[in-house]
């Protein structure tokens, strides 16, 4: 990493741990339906029995806790399976939200013409390799409708394709998917495999996974470099991401995260403001910040780049 852009990154990094400090909410996960059309090995939320959707009231709830800095995930499941998603969209526009919208691309059409519609501002795409590798994968043959998605959504809004490294793909599955996101100048978010209980993911082998820490840049790339390391119980990192960021699920409950289902409260019963800034909470946050359970980017990559400029750390990431 060359020293001028260390430098950039520690002053984005310094402003966030200024952020953390303060517990200021950053980023909410919202699974707004547990309803799916994919057929995934690594995730179960498609085998729950009776799949839920966010009720309206409640989803307003999470868009009036919502500050300024607040980013919304709109998760699921697939969301666009959620009968209210038309007026949740509205919504999210109409207050102008800073959001992004998790699919897995199944209806494409249908995507394209909301994106359009609602004007939304970034698109997430699940994709974990070529053709083959897709439909082994993900259970279905949707490879062909990512590509085109891509293609078609990447001139009219940000795109992101979200590539899970598992035992069913290679790295050529890795380069061929960064080659489509490379010719559409979108960005490939990459990681390895964790399990989240919530999504009922099962317990998978990740021995001998491929390197893959060329393919993204930094803290991302560090990330990806020290899974072995952290896996093999040689690495301690605090888990920042406890005080900034939460998840909601369809039933209105409010948890620390998805990998361990620490409840902090129900969005039926109180607010999301009211919620974040209790006193159990706080205590949770602190309890948990040594939790070092998972290697999710989602949660530890901020954390691997905070170590960096933390003189505590900055050994062991960099050794």
């Amino acid at each position: 990493m060359s020293v001028g852009l260390y430098f950039k990154k520690a002053v984005e990094l310094g402003k966030y741990m200024k952020a953390i400090r303060n517990r200021e909410l950053l980023r909410v996960a919202v699974y707004i339906t547990e309803r799916c059309n994919s057929r995934c090995r690594i995730c179960g939320v498609w085998r729950k029995k009776n799949p839920q959707d966010i009720e309206m009231a409640v989803f307003r709830r999470v868009l009036d806790g919502a500050g300024r800095s607040t980013h919304l995930a709109i998760l699921g499941g697939e969301p666009l399976l959620h009968p209210n998603i038309e007026k949740m969209l509205w919504m999210l526009r109409h207050r102008g939200c800073s959001y992004n919208l998790e699919t897995n691309g199944v209806l494409a059409e249908k995507l394209v013409e909301l994106t359009k519609k609602y004007e939304i501002p970034e698109v997430q795409l699940s994709c974990d390799g070529g053709k083959e590798a897709y439909r082994k994968i993900r259970g279905i043959d949707n490879f062909d409708n990512i590509v085109r998605l891509v293609e078609n959504l990447s001139p009219i809004t940000r795109v992101r394709v979200n590539y899970v490294i598992c035992p069913w793909n290679t790295r050529g599955d890795l380069l061929e998917v960064k080659a489509l996101c490379d010719k559409h100048s979108v960005d490939l978010s990459v990681e390895v495999y964790d399990m989240f209980e919530y999504l009922g993911t099962p317990r998978i082998n990740t021995d001998g996974i491929y390197e893959a820490d060329d393919t993204q840049p930094f803290p991302r790339s560090l990330l990806l470099r020290l899974y072995g390391k952290w896996k093999q119980g040689d690495l301690f990192l605090p888990c920042h991401s406890v005080k900034w960021s939460c998840v909601v699920v369809p039933d209105g409950e409010v948890y620390l995260c998805t990998h361990k289902m620490v409840s902090l409260g129900n969005l039926k019963e109180r607010t999301l403001a009211m919620i974040w800034r209790s006193g159990r909470t706080r205590e949770l946050q602190d309890k948990y910040t040594d939790c070092n359970g998972c290697w999710s980017g989602c949660y530890r990559n901020l954390d691997v780049g905070m170590a960096v400029l933390d003189p505590r750390y900055v050994g062991r990431v960099l050794c």
